[in-house]
């Protein structure tokens, strides 16, 4: 029996999208692509981000990913959310053998993990 290849396999994604910007037509489309590519292998660093159509979810997940309670998360200033959210995801830029961006429109997080 041969072994299923993976398209994505040893592919590390960095999963850009807007998160404050104009939402997606279908709000589901960003889980399903992030989804899709990890089924074919992929791993993705930042699987919070598209849960950005669902507030109560990417708050949970986006808060665990900085190690806080969503209290927690929710109790820091906003410049503080987003400082940390910055350095959090350069990092992950850094590490990702590939990006894939979803541009629906204006948004200065994934223009600046472009631009990285």
């Amino acid at each position: 029996m041969t072994k299923k290849t993976l398209p994505f396999s040893h592919v590390h994604v960095y999963y850009s999208g807007s998160i404050s910007g104009l939402p997606e037509a279908d709000l589901q489309f960003p889980a399903h692509l992030v989804d899709y590519m990890k089924e074919n292998g992929a791993h993705i660093l930042d699987p919070h981000v598209p849960l950005a159509g669902d507030k109560k979810a990417f708050t949970k997940a986006i808060s665990e990913c900085h190690g806080l309670t969503i209290e927690e998360w929710l109790a820091l200033k906003r410049h503080e959310r987003d400082s940390r959210i910055y350095s959090h995801d350069i990092k992950l830029v850094d590490q990702a053998t590939h990006i894939v961006a979803l541009l629906n429109g204006t948004s200065f997080g994934v223009g600046m993990e472009l631009q990285r």
